[in-house]
């Protein structure tokens, strides 16, 4: 079952309570009058649009899932929030010389799992897409239309993998 938006859920409930202010003969103005019925549920139905189309269109806040998943020292955040890298290896070192002291692949792991849970992306993403994206693919890409964001990968085994997130609107 695909989840609604907010926006969408009050514009559901406005759009119920209008229907019933028409059929119970109720408006805004106290008249039973069918012209201004009519012109009261259209105002509505025209301010709930308006609502749901500003929402919708924000997208996330890469800025807000930055402060609270991720390090400066393996992620980066647009300056006007357009966008979201997460790097497992940021001073691209050879995978083999790490150290196992190294811990910033697992933070980085651990961050786009709750990244992705936060923007409410399909657990698929990191542990089949993600996971098992090989030097061979390249950069892989999929966006989400509901969540207002497109993820685009890469990894090579010895410069890591990195991940973007890109706000579409």
């Amino acid at each position: 079952m695909k989840k609604l938006s907010k926006a969408k859920k009050v514009a559901i409930i406005l759009s119920a309570i209008a229907a019933i202010m028409i059929a119970t003969g109720c408006s805004s103005t106290g008249s039973t009058d069918t012209n201004s019925e009519t012109a009261n549920s259209t105002t509505t139905a025209v301010s709930v649009e308006s609502v749901s189309s500003e929402e919708e269109k924000k997208g996330p806040d890469l800025k807000m899932l930055y402060d609270e998943y991720c390090d400066a020292d393996w992620a980066e955040v647009g300056s006007d929030g357009s966008y979201l890298t997460l790097d497992t290896n940021p001073r691209d070192k050879v995978q083999q010389t790490l150290t196992h002291k190294d811990n910033t692949p697992t933070y980085v792991i651990t961050a786009l799992g709750k990244i992705n849970s936060a923007l409410g992306l399909p657990d698929s993403l990191l542990s089949q897409d993600i996971a098992h994206t090989t030097a061979a693919d390249g950069k892989q890409s999929e966006t989400f239309e509901d969540a207002g964001v497109t993820v685009t990968w890469k990894y090579h085994p010895d410069t890591g993998l990195l991940v973007t997130y890109k706000t579409i609107y």
